[in-house]
C-alpha cells in the first residue's frame, strides 16, 4: 500500500500543472494552441502511467476536461474537433481504472445506505458518461458546426469500450512485495465465500440496472445501432469500423443479455469452443437477446460478406457466432423443438434483411416465400420488442428465425473461398460452434429443407482443413471436426457423394478452380477418415468413406461418368512424364494443377483405404480383397474391357485413377511399423490379402499384354477406323523372306448416283474434312504408350505388395519390362525403369542388374524363340498394316517385333558379362538380318543388337585428344639417330638394318570370327533407306575397328573395310563413282561417317592415310563451305583505331561460330577426326596435306579467343598435332595468319587466345 501511495503522489505531482492549466484556459478561446497543447500533455502523462490510477486521482484529472466541456452554452458540439478527440483519448485512460469504483463492493464501501445501485453516486457518475459518449457519438440533433473526424469518432468508441468492458479482480492477486506466514487461524473469509459478483464488473446487479433504467436502456440501444451502421460503412477506416463492432458486441452480449459469454477472436481464434451448461443466467440472457438478433444478425451477415477488410470479417463472425450460440443452444432451444416447423406465410420486418438473399439460396434451402416489400431500412435500433415471444411465444419465434438463419449459413458459407488465415479461423470457429451447440437445433430446423444446413457447416471445415491452407487454420479444421466426432460422419458421406458426383460435369465445362476444390475436398475427407476420425469410421462401416468405396456406394456411376468426362477432348494427348511415379494424363483442356489436384485425391483415397484396412486388421475383422478393394477393381476391369474395344481414352483415364489409388495403397504398405506387422503372426491376415490383391492385378496386366499380342495388328481399331481405312489404297507389298499375299478381289457394287444438282459448290478441305489416318494412327499409339505406363507401373506397386513372394512371378513379368525399357516414348521407358527398381527391391535384389542377370537364361530364351518361330507369323499377320514410327516398335511388350530390344536392354546392362551369354544367340539374330531386313523397325532392332555386343566388347579407350608434350630425352635420342642414318635429303628415312620379322598369322577365336561376320553384315547397310541404320552401321563399323585392329585381326577386318570405304565416302556427301553429285543430305549421317574416317585414321594410318587425305578431306571441305553459305552469320573484327591501309582491307573477318549450330557439330567432329588421324600419322604425313590442314580458313578461326571453349580447345588440339608432324609449316601458317609474314592472303583478323600462344611458342 506504501508503494501505491508514493506511486500516486508522483503522478499527482506531474499532473497538477497541466490540469490547473487546462482548467485556466477553460474560459478562453477553445480553438487556442496551448489548450491543444496541453492535452496532449494530459494524454501522453496519462498514458505513461503504469501503476492504477487512484479514485481520488481520476475525480482531480477529470474535473478540468469536465469544465471543459461545459465552458460553452451548447456544451461539447461546440468544441473543436482536435480538442473533443484529445478530452475523449484523456478519458479513455481514466476509464481503465475507473470501473474499480462502481463495482457493488466500493458502493457498499462508500455508501452503506444504499441498497440498489441506482442509488450511489458513483453510478449516476457511471451513466452520465455513457450519455455523454453516445452523446458525442451522434453529434446532436441539429447538424453541429464542426462534424467529427474519423480519428475522433474512433477515440469516442474506444472510451466507449473502455468504460463498458467486463474487468474482474483476480483473487490470486494479493499485495505485492509481502511475505505472509500462516501462524494461526484466520479471521478474514476464505476465498470460496466471498461473493465474486463484488469484485466483478459488470455484476449482474449492473447489467440489471441498465436495463431497468430506461434512458440507460435508452441509450445502449441507440449506441448499438450508431455502432452496427457505423460498421457497416464500407469506406470507412478499418479501426473505426473494428472498435465499432467491439462496442457493439459490449453493448449486446454483456450489458442488454447479460451474458458473460464473450466473442472468440484474435489469438485464440484457434482454439476449441468451450463448452458450458446451459444455465439459468445463459438462460435469461438468450431470452434478453432474442428480440434483437435479428436485426444484429442481419447487420453482421452483411458486414461479413461485404468486400471488407480480413480482421473485420473475422471480428464480425465472432460477435455473431457468441450470439446466435447462446440464442440457438440446443438447450436452450429444447422446449421450442416440440413441433416440427410449418411454413410462416411471412417473417417479421427485423428479418427482411436475410430475405434479400439471392433466390437461389432460398430454392435450395426451401425458405418460406417473404414479402419484398417491408421497410428495407430498419436499423437494429429500432428494434421493437411487441414481435417478441412474449406475445407470439417461444415456438413462434423459433419458427420464424430458423429459416433466415439457414440463409444466413448459406450466405456465409461463400466465405470459404477466402485466402486470408484470419477468415479462415474465424469461419471455422463459427461453423464449429453451430454443429456443437446448436446440432439438434439444426436437425430440427432440416427437417422438411431439401438441403442439410449441418452438411454445409461441416463442408466448410473439410474445406479449410485442406493443406493447402495455412497451417494453423488446418489444424483448427481438423481439430473442430475431430471434435465432432460421429456426428461428422453423415455430413461428410453427403460431402464425398457430391463431390464425385459433381466433378464429371465441372471437367466437361472446364472448371478448373471448381474441379480443384472438390478433388480437394475429397482429399480432405478421406485423410479425416483414417486419421482424426478413424475410430469413428470403423465403428461405423456403413457411412463416410467406406460406404462411397463400398460395392454398393454407386461406383458405376461416378467412375464412369468420371472417366468419360475426362476422355472427351479429342486432342493429341501431350505426355510428361517428369513426375514419376505421379503421371497424370494429359486427355482433357484441365490445367496441370487440376490434374495433379485429383491425382493426389486417387492417391490419398488408396492410403486411407489401406490405412482403415491395416487398422480393421487389428481389430480381427479382416475382410476380402474384392470388398476391401471394390472400387479400383471395378475401375481396373473396366479399363481393360474399354482398351479391349479401343476407347482409349476413356480407359487411360480409368487406368489412371487405378495407378494414383494403388499407388497411395503402396505408400501405406511401405511404411515400417505396417513392413513390421505383416511379417508378424498377427499380420498374416493382412498379408494374404494384399498378397491376393497383387496377384489379381498382376494376372490382369499379364492379360491384357498377352492379348495385345495374340490379337492382329489390323484389328485393333481406333475411334476414326472407318476414316483410316476408306482412305487406304489396295497395294500389294512383297517384302523379301515372306511369300507373296493374294488377296481374292472383291465385288464392288455401286449404288444409284446421287444428285447434286441442287449444291452450289462443295469445299472438302475444309474443318469438317476427315482426318489423317496417320496422325489418327500416332494419336492411338501415343494413348497405347502411355496405357503401357501405367500398367508399368501397377506392376511397381503390385511387386511392393508381394515382396519377396514376387520372385516367382519375374519368369513373367521380366520380358515385357524390359521390352518396355527399349520403346522409342521417353514415358515407357520411364515407367519400364521404375518399375524394374521396385521390382527388384520388393526381391530382396542389391540391384537391377543383379535381377536382371539372376533371370538371363528365361530372358535370352524368351527373345531367341520369339525371332525363330514368332516373328514370320507375326509380319505374316501385320503385313497390311503400314509403319507409323520408324525408330523403335510400337506394338505389344510381348511381340517378337520386340525381341530385338530386350537383347539390347540385356547387354546394355549387363555389359562384358552379357558376351558368352548372348553369344549363342547372335546366330538367330543374324539369320533374322538376313530374312526380314526389308522391315525398317525390326532391321534397326536386330542391328541394334549386334552394334550393342560390338559396343560392350570394345575395352574402355581413352578418348581426350593427345596432349601437348615437351620433347624428352628419348626422342631428342631418336632424332639424333634418324639424322645419322640419313643419306639424302628428299626426306625419304633409310631401310633398317634387319628387316622386321612379319609376326606369323593366327586363327581368330570364337568373338573375333563373330565380330568379323557382324561387321561384314552391316556393310550394305550403310546405304539403306532409312538415315538412323545408316547411322548405326557406320557407329558397329567403328567400334569393330577399335575392338579387332589392335588385336592385328588383320585378315578379318580389311576386306570389311575394302567393301566399306566407297559407301564410307558416300555418306560424306558424295560417292566415288557419281563425283559431284550428292547423295547424302543427313547431318547425323555426316557426322557418324567422319567419326568412323577418324577411327581409320587412328588404327590403321599406313593403309588408309592416302585415301584420308585425298577422298575424305575434299568431301568434308565441300561440306564445311556448303554450311558456312547457308548460315552465314555477320563477321566480327577486332574494334580499334581505323587505320587506311589496303593490307588491312584486305584481312579475312574471323567467323565467330555459334556453339549449338549444325556447321559447329559437324566442324567439331571434324577437327576430331583429323586430331586422330594426324596425331597417329604423325610425321608420315605429306607436307603439301598437313600445310592444307593448317591453312583451312574455318581450322584458323577456331584459335580465336573469341571462339567459344569447346571450340576452341578443339582447334587448339588438331594444331598442337599439326604442330609435332611439321613444326616449320606450323610456324609459317601461324605467322602468316596474324599478318607477319606472307603468304598475305592468309592474313586474318585473328586474336590468339593464351594457350594457343603457349602451346606453339
Amino acid at each position: 500500500m506504501a508503494g501505491a501511495q508514493e506511486a500516486s503522489k508522483a503522478a499527482f505531482q506531474v499532473l497538477r500543472p497541466i490540469c490547473v492549466r487546462i482548467l485556466e484556459l477553460s474560459h478562453g478561446a477553445l480553438d487556442a494552441s496551448e489548450l491543444v497543447g496541453r492535452l496532449q500533455d494530459l494524454h501522453s502523462q496519462l498514458s505513461t502511467l503504469t501503476d492504477p490510477l487512484a479514485p481520488a486521482l481520476i475525480h482531480y484529472v477529470f474535473y478540468p476536461l469536465s469544465q471543459l466541456l461545459r465552458a460553452r452554452p451548447t456544451g461539447l458540439l461546440a468544441l473543436p474537433d482536435r480538442v473533443r478527440e484529445l478530452v475523449f483519448l484523456s478519458l479513455t485512460v481514466l476509464a481503465r481504472d475507473w470501473w474499480s469504483t462502481w463495482t457493488w463492493a466500493h458502493v457498499q464501501q462508500h455508501s452503506p445506505g444504499a441498497r440498489r445501485l441506482e442509488q450511489s453516486s458513483d453510478w449516476k457518475v457511471w451513466e452520465q458518461l455513457l450519455f455523454l459518449g453516445v452523446m458525442a457519438l451522434q453529434g446532436g440533433v441539429r447538424s453541429p458546426a464542426r462534424p467529427s473526424s474519423d480519428e475522433t469518432r474512433l477515440a469516442i468508441l474506444h472510451f466507449l469500450a473502455a468504460l463498458l468492458r467486463p474487468r474482474h479482480v483476480d483473487p490470486a492477486m494479493g499485495p505485492q512485495g509481502t511475505d505472509w506466514e500462516w501462524d494461526g487461524v484466520s479471521e478474514l473469509p476464505l476465498l470460496g465465500e466471498e461473493d465474486v459478483d463484488q469484485r466483478v464488473y459488470p455484476a449482474a446487479q449492473h447489467t440489471a440496472a441498465a436495463r431497468d433504467s430506461d434512458a440507460v436502456a435508452g441509450a445502449l440501444a441507440h449506441l448499438l445501432k450508431m455502432a452496427m451502421v457505423t460498421a457497416r460503412q464500407d469506406k470507412g477506416p478499418v479501426p473505426l469500423r473494428l472498435a465499432a463492432l467491439d462496442v457493439a458486441s459490449l453493448v449486446a452480449l454483456t450489458w442488454m443479455a447479460g451474458s458473460t459469454e464473450r466473442p472468440v477472436y484474435g489469438a485464440q481464434e484457434e482454439a476449441p469452443f468451450r463448452r458450458r451448461p446451459v444455465d439459468a443466467g445463459i438462460g435469461a440472457a438468450a431470452e434478453r437477446l432474442r428480440p434483437i438478433l435479428p436485426g444484429v444478425s442481419s447487420s453482421l451477415v452483411k458486414v461479413i460478406t461485404s468486400p471488407a477488410s480480413s480482421v473485420i470479417v473475422a471480428r464480425a463472425l465472432a460477435m455473431l457466432s457468441a450470439m446466435w450460440v447462446l440464442c440457438l443452444h440446443d438447450e436452450a432451444t429444447a422446449s421450442m423443438r416440440t413441433v416440427l416447423p410449418v411454413e410462416t406465410p411471412s417473417l417479421p420486418s427485423c428479418l427482411e434483411d436475410f430475405a434479400l438473399w439471392n433466390a437461389a439460396s432460398q430454392s435450395t434451402l426451401s425458405a418460406p416465400e417473404e414479402d419484398t416489400d417491408t421497410d428495407t431500412n430498419s436499423e437494429p435500433g429500432s428494434i421493437s420488442t411487441a414481435r417478441t415471444s412474449v406475445d407470439e411465444g417461444p415456438e413462434s419465434w423459433l419458427e420464424q428465425t430458423m429459416p433466415p438463419v439457414r440463409v444466413a449459413i448459406v450466405a456465409i458459407s461463400r466465405m470459404a473461398d477466402s485466402d486470408e488465415a484470419r477468415v479462415q479461423g474465424a469461419l471455422a470457429h463459427w461453423a464449429h460452434a453451430l454443429l456443437a451447440y446448436s446440432w439438434d437445433t439444426l436437425t430440427w430446423a432440416d427437417a422438411e429443407a431439401t438441403m442439410d444446413v449441418r452438411h454445409l457447416l461441416i463442408e466448410i471445415l473439410v474445406d479449410l482443413a485442406h493443406s493447402g491452407h495455412a497451417q494453423r487454420v488446418v489444424q483448427a479444421a481438423r481439430t473442430r471436426l475431430k471434435d465432432l466426432g460421429a456426428r461428422a460422419l453423415p455430413g461428410m458421406q453427403v460431402v464425398l457423394e457430391q463431390s464425385l458426383h459433381m466433378l464429371p460435369a465441372l471437367i466437361r465445362q472446364v472448371q478448373d478452380s471448381s474441379v480443384q476444390r472438390l478433388a480437394h475436398r475429397v482429399t480432405t475427407c478421406a485423410s479425416l477418415l483414417s486419421t482424426e476420425l478413424l475410430a469413428e469410421q470403423l465403428q461405423a462401416p456403413d457411412t463416410a468413406f467406406l460406404r462411397v468405396l463400398s460395392p454398393e456406394g454407386g461406383v458405376e456411376q461416378w467412375a464412369e461418368l468420371g472417366a468419360q468426362a475426362l476422355g472427351a477432348y479429342q486432342g493429341a494427348p501431350i505426355v510428361v512424364a517428369d513426375g514419376l511415379p505421379h503421371l497424370p494424363p494429359s486427355l482433357t483442356q484441365l490445367e496441370a494443377m487440376s490434374l495433379v489436384a485429383m491425382g493426389r485425391m486417387w492417391n490419398m483415397v488408396g492410403q486411407s483405404l489401406q490405412q482403415l484396412l491395416y487398422e480393421a486388421t487389428q481389430k480381427g475383422n479382416v475382410p476380402r480383397f474384392k470388398i476391401a478393394f471394390a472400387v479400383p477393381l471395378h475401375m481396373l476391369h473396366t479399363a481393360v474391357a474399354l482398351r479391349a474395344d479401343a476407347q482409349w481414352r476413356v480407359s487411360l483415364a480409368h487406368i489412371w485413377a487405378v495407378h494414383e489409388l494403388f499407388l497411395g495403397v503402396s505408400d501405406v504398405v511401405s511404411r515400417p511399423n505396417l513392413q513390421t506387422y505383416i511379417t508378424q503372426p498377427a499380420g498374416r491376415p493382412l498379408r494374404k490379402t494384399m498378397h491376393s490383391l497383387a496377384r489379381h492385378v498382376l494376372l490382369e496386366v499379364q492379360s491384357v499384354w498377352q492379348c495385345e499380342a495374340e490379337k492382329p495388328p489390323e484389328s485393333v481399331q481406333t475411334e476414326h477406323d472407318v476414316v483410316s481405312r476408306d482412305t487406304e489404297a489396295d497395294t500389294a507389298v512383297l517384302v523379301r523372306g515372306l511369300p507373296s499375299v493374294s488377296e481374292p478381289a472383291c465385288d464392288v457394287h455401286a449404288g444409284p448416283a446421287l444428285d447434286v444438282s441442287f449444291v452450289p459448290y462443295a469445299k472438302v478441305d475444309g474443318p469438317r474434312a476427315a482426318p489423317d489416318a496417320v496422325q489418327q494412327a500416332q494419336r492411338r499409339l501415343a494413348l497405347r504408350d502411355q496405357w503401357d505406363a501405367y500398367l508399368l507401373l501397377l506392376l511397381g506397386s503390385a511387386s511392393t505388395w508381394l515382396g519377396v513372394s514376387c520372385r516367382p512371378w519375374l519368369l513373367h513379368i521380366l520380358y515385357p519390362v524390359l521390352s518396355a525399357l527399349g520403346r522409342h516414348e521417353a514415358t515407357v521407358r520411364q515407367a519400364a525403369q521404375y518399375a524394374l527398381e521396385r521390382i527388384a527391391d520388393a526381391c530382396a535384389y542389391p540391384t537391377v542388374q543383379s535381377c536382371v542377370l539372376h533371370h538371363t537364361d528365361y530372358i535370352l530364351g524368351a527373345a531367341s524363340h520369339r525371332l525363330v518361330s514368332g516373328l514370320r507369323l507375326e509380319l505374316q499377320a501385320g503385313l497390311a498394316q503400314p509403319s507409323v514410327q520408324l525408330q523403335r516398335s510400337s506394338g505389344a511388350l510381348l511381340s517378337a517385333r520386340a525381341a530385338p530390344w530386350v537383347l539390347v536392354q540385356v547387354i546394355q546392362m549387363l555389359g562384358a558379362e552379357a558376351v558368352p551369354l548372348v553369344e549363342d544367340s547372335i546366330d538367330e539374330v543374324l539369320a533374322a538380318l538376313d530374312h526380314f531386313h526389308g522391315h525398317d523397325d525390326l532391321c534397326d532392332g536386330l542391328l541394334a543388337v549386334v552394334a550393342k555386343l560390338v559396343e560392350v566388347m570394345v575395352p574402355p579407350r581413352s578418348r581426350q585428344p593427345a596432349a601437348v608434350e615437351s620433347p624428352n630425352d628419348a626422342a631428342l635420342h631418336a632424332f639424333e639417330a634418324w639424322l645419322a642414318g640419313s643419306e639424302d635429303n628428299e626426306g625419304e628415312t633409310a631401310g633398317p638394318a634387319a628387316p622386321e620379322e612379319e609376326e606369323p598369322l593366327h586363327e581368330p577365336d570364337r568373338l573375333q570370327s563373330v565380330v568379323a561376320q557382324i561387321l561384314a553384315r552391316c556393310v550394305p547397310f550403310m546405304s539403306h533407306d532409312s538415315a538412323q541404320i545408316r547411322a548405326r552401321a557406320l557407329d558397329m563399323l567403328a567400334d569393330g575397328i577399335c575392338l579387332l585392329a589392335p588385336q592385328a585381326c588383320t585378315a578379318e577386318l580389311y576386306p570389311v573395310l575394302e567393301r566399306a570405304w566407297p559407301r564410307i565416302l558416300a555418306r560424306l556427301g558424295q560417292s566415288a563413282s557419281s563425283a559431284g553429285v550428292a547423295i547424302e543430305s543427313d547431318h547425323r549421317v555426316w557426322c557418324r561417317a567422319t567419326a568412323l574416317v577418324g577411327v581409320l585414321g587412328e588404327y590403321v594410318p599406313d593403309v588408309y592415310g592416302k585415301r584420308i587425305v585425298q577422298d575424305a578431306w575434299p568431301r568434308w571441305q565441300r561440306l564445311l563451305t556448303s554450311l558456312q553459305q547457308t548460315r552465314r552469320p555477320p563477321a566480327a573484327r577486332i574494334e580499334g583505331p581505323a587505320v587506311a591501309s589496303t593490307a588491312l582491307m584486305a584481312q579475312r573477318a574471323v567467323r565467330l561460330l555459334d556453339e549449338h549450330g549444325s556447321l559447329t557439330e559437324l566442324l567439331l567432329v571434324v577437327l576430331e577426326a583429323l586430331t586422330r588421324f594426324v596425331s597417329a600419322a604423325s610425321e608420315k604425313l605429306d607436307s603439301a596435306a598437313v600445310w592444307s590442314f593448317l591453312t583451312y580458313p574455318l581450322f584458323l578461326d577456331t584459335l580465336d579467343e573469341r571462339q567459344p571453349r569447346a571450340i576452341r580447345d578443339k582447334g587448339v588440339q588438331l594444331y598442337a598435332c599439326l604442330v609435332r608432324a611439321d613444326s616449320m609449316a606450323a610456324w609459317m601458317a601461324l605467322r602468316a595468319a596474324i599478318g607477319t609474314s606472307p603468304p598475305w592472303e592468309l592474313r586474318h583478323d585473328l586474336a590468339l587466345s593464351s594457350n594457343v600462344t603457349i602451346c606453339f611458342t
